[in-house]
């Protein structure tokens, strides 16, 4: 599937881009449920970790995976999330060998000019940089990273002890945001803060200015659960 990626549709097969894109998609899809179906439009766990935390229950995910939510049993309870931990672990280190292949990458295209006082014919070939293709890398590289960052956040999350409400899934994100350390809060909020401009100048490089807003709006919002009121104001002028 990758290499079919690479031929139809970026038309470029010296850079794996289609099993980069698989790779992200598979660790994206390790900490779904293993019997999940999701309909049209619906986001996967990690993805509402970032656009809408409100609506993620990370204590309710490690049990529905091996599917014994009802099981009250501490050993049990132990042991899932244990195993929802090397779940993160594991797409930790997959997005990181996305990213070390992507900065390897070079999106390189040949051209040919004519040679200067040659003859007829006489060509000159230049390699340069395939201005299309690293637009392409640096998006693919952007979503490698927010990714990461939302899987650093569901470890840090399922370090949390679990209340009794929480444990039975009644508690969002939100509640257990503010027992994360303040350490992780402020390399969090910084390192979101950078993904937050790369995607604002990236979205000005590609797209259309409309609609950048309310793609920003998500990435402020979650901004707002780790750094100051002052700071969240200065976000939305």
């Amino acid at each position: 599937m990758g290499d079919l990626i690479d031929l139809h549709v970026m038309s470029d097969q010296d850079f794996s881009w289609g099993g980069s894109i698989l790779e992200l998609g598979r660790a994206e899809q390790q900490l779904e449920p293993a019997s999940s179906v999701r309909g049209n439009g619906e986001s996967t766990h990690l993805l509402r970790l970032l656009i809408s935390p409100k609506t993620t229950q990370i204590k309710k995910l490690h049990l529905n995976k091996l599917n014994v939510r009802n099981q009250r049993k501490p050993s049990v309870r132990k042991a899932t999330g244990f195993m929802y931990f090397l779940s993160i672990q594991g797409s930790i280190q997959m997005v990181r060998r996305v990213l070390s292949s992507l900065q390897r990458a070079s999106p390189t295209t040949t051209t040919s000019t004519a040679r200067a006082n040659g003859g007829d014919g006489d060509q000159q070939q230049r390699v340069v940089v395939d201005q299309r293709m690293e637009e392409f890398r640096h998006e693919l590289h952007l979503t490698a990273e927010m990714l990461l960052l939302s899987a650093r956040l569901a470890k840090a999350l399922l370090g949390i002890p679990s209340s009794s409400s929480s444990e039975e899934g009644q508690d969002s994100v939100l509640m257990a945001l503010e027992e994360l350390s303040p350490t992780f809060k402020t390399d969090f909020a910084n390192k979101l803060l950078a993904l937050r401009e790369q995607f604002r100048a990236l979205w000005l490089t590609r797209y259309q200015p409309q609609g950048m807003q309310g793609s920003l709006a998500a990435m402020n919002a979650l901004l707002a659960k780790f750094i100051s009121q002052q700071q969240a104001e200065i976000l939305h002028e």
